[in-house]
């Protein structure tokens, strides 16, 4: 099948975002390469449902030309009237009119989907489910690394200003978690110290990491403000509820093997029976995945101009 025939299909389905020029600052530059070509991988896996289907459904109507062509022509077959050539050029040209035939996007797209969900085999059901969940927990990494690297990188860049700050809010926490008999953590690993000769400004983003974490977009988020301070930027970046949902469907997969649980119905702000297994949607993971891809590049971005504005 042309890939004109599913390619609303593949709209719907696929993972889409707009790369962003590159940036100014080489570390920064490279890991936004790394994160787009990470959102390519995940595009083509959210899409091979469709492929698939696709592929199918045009291998079943051309097996059912093949067998109309034999079965309306068999006198002549057998007769010789009609040759093994004579049925080759008879599917080619069914071929190129299929090809080119003109078919509303939406009922195509309706006959690839049902196709699709026609498939009763539960190995078959089992393995879509598997593969978006693949879609989800390797979008979620992407992001958090994405984010992780990203605030290293700046604060690397920047110890003067971001370093300061982040570190003044960290011995704040510290504080307060000795405080409440919790260890602080202060010090400074030697290797690290040895590693960048014993000067340790352009290695701050590294030794503050470890004084932050960047497991959620509510403590990734913390680290963000703690460096740069309260911005609406980062409201939207980590306040976007697609991108808090495809958290908690990551959590609800590698956590709980995708069995639904109160919290997850709570974050989702779904209804689904306590204890059921979460049944993924194609259309959904993409958008979830999409808006990670997007809040990511947005992130980059702002992070990129800082630097440009403020420069060491």
């Amino acid at each position: 099948m042309s890939e004109r025939h599913y390619e609303k299909f593949i709209h719907e389905f696929k993972i889409t975002f707009t790369p962003i020029a590159t940036p100014n600052h080489k570390p920064i530059a490279q890991l936004v390469r790394a994160f787009e070509a990470h959102g390519d991988t995940l595009s083509n896996m959210i899409i091979l449902p469709g492929i698939i289907a696709a592929t199918g459904l045009r291998s079943v109507q051309r097996a059912n030309k093949v067998a109309e062509l034999f079965i309306g022509n068999i006198k002549r077959i057998t007769t010789g009237r009609m040759s093994a050539e004579d049925v080759q050029a008879e599917l080619q040209r069914w071929d190129a009119e299929y090809l080119e035939k003109i078919k509303p996007e939406s009922e195509k797209v309706k006959e690839i989907v049902d196709y699709l969900n026609g498939f009763e085999e539960q190995s078959f059901k089992q393995a879509i489910s598997a593969l978006l969940s693949s879609v989800v927990v390797f979008s979620w990494t992407g992001f958090e690394c994405l984010c992780t690297d990203t605030w290293v990188e700046a604060v690397n860049s920047r110890p003067s200003a971001l370093a300061r700050s982040a570190a003044s809010s960290a011995d704040k926490d510290s504080n307060d978690a000795a405080e409440y008999g919790r260890p602080s953590g202060k010090s400074v690993p030697f290797e690290l110290i040895a590693k960048n000769s014993f000067d340790l400004r352009g290695c701050m983003g590294e030794i503050l990491k470890a004084k932050f974490e960047f497991t959620s977009v509510r403590k990734i988020k913390k680290a963000y403000v703690a460096a740069f301070g309260k911005l609406p930027e980062f409201d939207a970046i980590f306040d976007d509820p697609e991108v808090v949902k495809l958290q908690a469907i990551r959590n609800l997969i590698v956590h709980r093997a995708g069995l639904v649980d109160e919290a997850f119905n709570s974050r989702m702000n779904l209804a689904l029976p306590v204890g059921s297994q979460y049944e993924f949607i194609g259309q959904d993971a993409g958008q979830y995945v999409s808006a990670s891809i997007r809040r990511g590049l947005q992130l980059v971005k702002f992070v990129d101009d800082y630097l440009t504005a403020h420069p060491a």
